[in-house]
Order: C-alpha cells, then structure tokens, then sequence
C-alpha cells in the first residue's frame, strides 16, 4: 500500500456528504421568472444575457486561475458573480423601482440589488465545498450593494443634462471612490482603529475595480439598446429620450388667416 497505509491495519470512516445542487438553481429559477412579467416579455428583454454571461463567464475564469495559487482570492469572484446575478434582477424589475423620490428609489434598489447578490452566494457557497465567513460575506455584500446603489443614484443625479458617453461612467467611477472611503472611515469609527494609507489605497482601488467589473457591461448594455436604457435613465433620474426632445412649434391650419 505504500504511503496509504498498512494493508492488516484499521479501516478509516470517512463521512462524505453529498452536496446539494438544487440551491445554486435557485437565483436561476428567480431571474427565469422574472420574464413572465408583462413589461419584459419582449425579445429585447432577453438581451439581458450577453452581459450577464460575460462576466459570469470571465469570473469562471478567474476562479479557475486563482485557485492553482491560493483559494483566499475565490471570494472576490463570488462576490462579483452574486452581485452580477443582483444587477441582472435589478435591471428586469427596473419598471416597478421608478419614482419621483430618489430617496426611495434608492432604498428600493438597495434591497433589490442586496436580495439578487446576497441570495446568489448563500446558494454557490451551499453548492461549494470550500467554506468562508458566511456571515461576514453577507454583511459584506449588503455594504456593496448600499454603495453600488448610492454611487449610481449620485451619478445620475450629476447627469441630468445632456453629456457625452463618458460622463456617467466617470461620474459613477468618482462616486465609487468616495462612497468607499466614506465606508472604510464609519469601519475605523466603529472598530476603534483606521488603516494605514498604504493598505487603505489598495482596498479603495479594488473594491473600484470590483464594482466596475459588473456594472461595466451593463451600463454598455443599456447605451447600446434602447430597451434598456430607457428603463436605466429613469431608474437614475436622468431625464428619456422623450424628455429630451424639444417640443415643436405649434403648426398653423392650412387656410388660416394670420390675425391682424
């Protein structure tokens, strides 16, 4: 038997649990039925799966890289991929979020996208065998999904007018700064304790790129399809195409003598 052991000696139990795949279908199941309302029965609806398997995909990916190197870097991939999942939720309900108060759009985002993401990971992590901090996961995903929001409501809000292509995303990248500094200050009031600026930099800089990561290719989505990005601007507080067209002068019946 070699290094495995004696061949009289004892036999050692091992007790393997089955891993249930059924709840990793679950964010599945709710994305699926989301189609079955009125508002996105349209085929335009369904485009909703190029970003979503795109960076599903490059998340993937980046697990199976990661993993030759050391597994402590598996959990930004399932945040991205649950957040992901979140966003796609988020963009199908966008018709029923819309408002006059950005305030309650935004709370209402906030639960929406935390819901989506926080639902994805508790069902990858019960799929997986690696275990983490669920709780600390969690906490981690509704903070993200708090800012995500704030930073996209704050975009909108400074996009109101006519702009370029650029605007938004630089304005949404700038509100992701300052909405993570603004997280890690309250963490330093409550545990006591701020990092040092050579460990804060970095964190700002990653969860940045981890927020753009997903947001990224649906903001591209809804600039390049109609379908979407009527929903977008109205779920920001950015004025529709209908509201930014002008109204036309009135036009006079033929016939009609011009007064005086």
């Amino acid at each position: 038997m070699g290094a495995l052991g004696a061949k009289d000696a004892a036999a050692d139990e091992f007790d393997w649990k089955r891993v249930n795949s059924l709840p990793k279908l679950l964010p599945w199941v709710l994305l699926l039925a989301l189609f079955g309302l009125k508002f996105n029965r349209p085929p335009k609806a369904r485009l909703i799966f190029i970003p979503l398997a795109l960076v599903l995909f490059a998340v993937l990916v980046f697990q199976k890289v990661v993993a030759m190197f050391s597994s402590r870097f598996e959990m930004l991939g399932l945040f991205v991929g649950a957040m992901t999942m979140g966003v796609a939720m988020l963009w199908l309900v966008t018709p029923l979020l819309q408002g006059r108060s950005r305030t309650l759009t935004f709370l209402k985002v906030s639960v929406i996208l935390a819901g989506g993401a926080c639902l994805t990971y508790w069902a990858d992590a019960s799929f997986q065998l690696v275990e983490f901090e669920t709780t600390a996961v969690l906490i981690g995903l509704v903070v993200g999904a708090v800012m995500a929001s704030l930073s996209l409501s704050l975009a909108g809000f400074c996009c109101r007018k006519p702009h370029g292509p650029l605007r938004y995303p630089l304005c949404l990248v700038g509100f992701l700064l300052l909405t993570s500094v603004l997280a890690i200050v309250i963490s330093a009031f409550a545990g006591g304790s701020f990092p040092p600026l050579l460990i804060m930099f970095p964190i700002i800089g990653v969860f940045v790129l981890l927020n753009m990561a997903y947001l990224l290719p649906f903001l591209i989505l809804s600039a390049s399809s109609a379908f979407y990005r009527e929903r977008f601007r109205a779920l920001v507080g950015m004025p529709t195409s209908a509201e930014l067209v002008p109204l036309a002068d009135p036009v006079e019946p033929q016939g009609a003598t011009p007064p005086g």
